[in-house]
């Protein structure tokens, strides 16, 4: 009987052996578990902090950019009035001009050939030969800046 007592001891003992590991397996892999949990909980904590982080810097770039579109309405804004005012300030001081010139009597003599000095133009007697006649009256219409108009109307009056 004591090597029946003797097996039944060892194998007890051998089953106590294997629940004691099993047992260490269980709580291994149960303490891996809580560190594995505790790091995801922490890596989840680490980033709502960098998510959180990133929300603050795009809204203070949004409000930067917001400030900063309105600085740039603000100051086109008060070009465009300097701009409307000057182009005002002309007109008016052109308005003003031509006004001016409407009332201003005209003081231009009747006619321009009375400012200047005035060669008498020839008068064409058949006698002096016509190339003659022809080359004094250019010169004549020259000195006294006749336009073609004019000399047309002249050498029609000297012949």
């Amino acid at each position: 009987m004591e090597a029946g007592q003797e097996e039944m001891k060892d194998l007890i003992r051998a089953r106590q052996e294997r629940m004691k590991k099993w047992l260490e397996e269980i709580y291994r892999s149960k303490f891996i578990q809580e560190g594995k949990k505790k790091v995801l909980v922490k890596g989840q904590q680490e980033v709502k902090i960098l998510v959180q982080g990133g929300k603050r810097v795009i809204l203070e770039v949004k409000d930067d950019v917001q400030r900063k579109t309105e600085e740039v309405k603000t100051e086109v804004q008060r070009q465009i009035e300097e701009e409307k005012s000057e182009a005002q300030s002309k007109i008016s001081d052109t308005e003003k001009s031509v006004i001016d010139l409407e009332i201003r009597p005209n003081n231009v003599p009747g006619s321009l050939e009375l400012m200047y000095d005035t060669v008498k133009p020839l008068t064409f007697d058949g006698q002096t030969p016509w190339t003659i006649f022809k080359t004094q009256f250019d010169v004549v219409s020259s000195v006294n800046g006749w336009m073609d108009r004019v000399k047309a109307s002249q050498l029609v009056a000297s012949i």
